[in-house]
């Protein structure tokens, strides 16, 4: 059988190649991209297309109308449906006639081919472009075979060509790849343990990582620079990798050797503090250093960002990601570091003397803050100078309350406790005695107010700020200054005995003056040894109180609003959560409501199942359970008597919930309760007292109802720093985040 030959004049063939340049221009505009790099890709695709359609404008009815029916139908769900079904007809329109029709032909491929680029994305990713090659080939191949032998020539000479430089530049792009693996490996494993030893400030051990890896990512973007890796420019998805790969390895030199420069720069030494003294011009100098590490951090952030690509294969996608966690963790984390050192020279006295109060708690006696504040201490900073100008217990602050005080706020502050000591006005009488339940609030931000407000109408000073540290806090401080040989002590205190101490050991001690006296002894030893000692390691002491920070034993607030909102940045504002926008989080607090030391010996089991319904309403069921672990007998009488007349060694416990939820029942020991609402911090409160036997548990209810927000179920936990940690179990079958 002789073989139909189709002849295409010159003229049709310049309309031909016209056709294929317009698809391949419309193609690019759809949005391929084959290489990822811009001109190579609009080059090859306009090529590609110039190609198929020349090859279309010979080939046979038959597989015209394939190529039409298979873009109908793979844009189905989109407009151009219309556009595909009218090609169709065309491609069957010209199946109809005798003619060669050799211009409608390659209009019809090049159309369908553009309707195939703007289809996107169908059924898996690589889908459709696998099915447009796949029908590319289908038309071009019945098309060469219907040209002259010399053109056919060409052509099988272009397609070898072409798979031959394919070939020879994906071997070289291997062999290249393979060369440099090791090298990106081990840059990318140097690394991320320097992003881990910045996150624990091992600023040397890190420098020496970062210095390493900016070594090893060196080596690699000096590889993937040869000359024959350039080859996979040219090379659909090869290019991808080699793309990825090259950019990742020069921006992660650099950013890595611009890390190990700045480190360089930073001497911890010189953040001690010396006789009292932190060197503000040291910490001013700290921060171009730290802005540069910042810099260097979002360039390779964005780099990790630009070489992501739908081409790579999971494994590496899933390496880039991991490594972008860590990054982006570390920028977090120096976001925090940056505004600290912004504000800390003001906050140290730069601009003129600075005053805080410091609170000293013991949770020996429970309040909703943590314990009982003891002693009080006042700190006056000045140009980086810190003395300690004042120290005293609370009863100090109530003997020298003014007659006429005044509270101001906060408001919800105020309604909550206010009839705890802190009611004033024309007809209500402030009670001196209140210092004494200053710490009644979970919201350290509000009492931190009340404080302020109180004072200076205590025999006080104007403060800038207020910090409260209770005896866990109080031990690690210990740790760095100590050992303390406090007079009635068994043994020296230390970071390890300190707590246990302050909690149940000073009790056993002889003479409740006695008692005192250790009291303000330990907490005005430590602010003293602190100040003239040799100084602590600042990169330690942080490390050593940032679980403080999470627990909630360690608290700060500052008057000004720009250094508050650092505070609350960095964890150390201890404030209840609002703006929550329909998520829930729950607080469980108590006050002692025996004026005892019962509380060391309190123990807290908690149980919270929450069911998100399909509608969106919430039903929570709160359990929680109190063991009061302490003796009938056998302690002093301050630590297990009371003046409510119930038996020796009964705990009673102001109980308290906060939740964004309304209640609908509430019970103790099974027996239906009532229970007194209210709001704080814009959280809805219930509140009830209990009384706890010695060696007794009671278990007390609540059934809550509210509804789902916006977003998926997420929950807030707010741990009260007691003696005895909490304990939680948790049962939340929608939660998708727990803090």
């Amino acid at each position: 059988m002789s073989r139909l030959v189709i002849r295409v004049s010159p003229r049709q063939t310049r309309v031909v190649l016209a056709s294929g340049l317009i698809t391949g221009a419309a193609i690019f505009a759809a949005g391929p991209r084959p290489t990822g790099t811009l001109l190579i890709d609009a080059f090859l695709v306009t090529l590609a297309a110039t190609f198929i359609v020349w090859c279309g404008a010979t080939a046979p009815w038959w597989s015209l109308m394939v190529l039409s029916g298979a873009s109908s139908l793979l844009v189905i769900p989109h407009l151009t449906v219309a556009a595909g079904v009218a090609v169709f007809l065309v491609a069957i329109w010209v199946g109809t006639r005798q003619e060669p029709q050799i211009i409608e032909r390659a209009i019809v491929v090049g159309a369908s081919l553009v309707i195939i680029a703007m289809a996107g994305s169908v059924a898996f990713f690589g889908f459709t472009s696998l099915t447009g090659v796949a029908l590319s080939a289908f038309v071009a191949v019945p098309g060469i075979l219907r040209r002259p032998n010399s053109e056919r020539r060409i052509a099988a000479w272009m397609a070898a060509g072409s798979v031959a430089y394919c070939l020879i530049a994906v071997t070289f792009m291997a062999l290249t790849v393979l060369s440099v693996r090791g090298d990106l490996r081990g840059g990318n494993q140097a690394a991320r343990e320097g992003l881990d030893l910045l996150t624990q400030g091992e600023f040397d051990s890190a420098q020496s990582s970062f210095a390493e890896a900016a070594r090893q990512f060196g080596k690699a973007d000096d590889g993937l620079a040869k000359p024959w890796a350039q080859f996979a420019r040219l090379v659909p998805i090869a290019n991808q990798y080699r793309r990825a790969a090259d950019e990742l390895a020069g921006a992660a030199a650099t950013a890595t050797r611009v890390t190990d420069v700045e480190l360089r720069k930073i001497d911890i030494d010189d953040f001690r503090l010396v006789e009292g003294r932190i060197d503000l011009d040291a910490v001013r100098a700290l921060h171009e250093p730290m802005q540069n590490l910042q810099r260097a951090m979002a360039i390779l952030d964005y780099s990790i960002g630009k070489s992501r690509s739908p081409w790579l294969v999971s494994q590496l996608q899933v390496r880039l990601d991991e490594l972008s966690i860590d990054i982006r963790r570390e920028i977090d984390h120096g976001t925090k570091a940056l505004k600290a050192i912004e504000l800390a020279p003001a906050m140290l006295g730069a601009d003129g003397e600075r005053v805080y109060f410091v609170m000293f708690t013991t949770p020996a006696e429970a309040r909703g803050q943590g314990g009982f504040m003891g002693n009080y201490a006042e700190l006056t900073v000045d140009d980086g100078h810190i003395r300690m100008t004042a120290f005293g217990r609370h009863t100090d602050l109530s003997d020298q309350a003014a007659d006429d005080i005044v509270i101001s706020g906060p408001q919800d502050w105020l309604e909550s406790y206010g009839k705890f000591g802190f009611q004033v006005g024309p007809d209500k009488t402030f009670d001196p005695r209140a210092w004494a339940n200053i710490t009644i609030s979970p919201d350290f931000p509000s009492t931190a107010q009340v404080v302020a407000e109180l004072y200076p109408q205590s025999g006080g000073r104007r403060v800038d700020g207020v910090i409260n540290l209770d005896v866990f806090a109080l031990e690690t401080l210990i740790r760095f200054v100590g050992p303390l040989a406090v007079v009635g002590a068994p043994e020296p205190l230390t970071g390890s005995n300190t707590a246990d101490f302050l909690l149940r050991g000073q009790y056993l001690v002889e003479g409740q003056s006695e008692r005192v006296n250790m009291l303000q002894e330990v907490a005005e030893m430590s602010m003293t040894a602190l100040l003239s000692k040799s100084p602590p390691d600042p990169i330690d002491l942080g490390r050593e109180f940032s679980p403080l920070v999470s627990q909630r034993r360690a608290m700060m607030w500052a008057r000004d609003p720009g250094e508050q909102e650092m505070l609350a940045l960095v964890g150390l504002d201890a404030s209840l959560p609002t703006n929550l926008n329909g998520a829930d989080a729950l607080a469980v607090t108590v006050n002692n409501a025996s004026a005892n030391k019962i509380d060391a010996y309190l123990e807290r089991q908690f149980r919270y199942r929450v069911e998100v319904d399909p509608a969106g309403d919430i039903h929570a069921s709160l359990t929680l359970s109190f063991s009061n672990t302490a003796p009938a007998s056998g302690l002093p009488d301050y630590v297990i008597s009371n003046a409510l007349g119930v038996p020796k060694g009964t705990s009673r416990l102001l109980v308290t919930i906060f939740t964004p939820y309304d209640l609908v029942t509430g019970s103790i020991d099974g027996r239906d309760q009532g229970y007194e609402p209210g709001t704080e911090a814009g959280l809805r409160t219930y509140s009830q007292f209990i009384d706890i036997p010695a060696g007794s548990t009671v278990t007390v209810t609540y059934q809550l109802t509210g509804r789902l927000g916006d977003g998926p179920y997420h929950l807030t936990l707010l741990p009260q720093p007691l003696a005895n940690p909490e304990t939680w179990s948790l049962e939340l079958p929608n939660a998708s985040q727990v803090d």
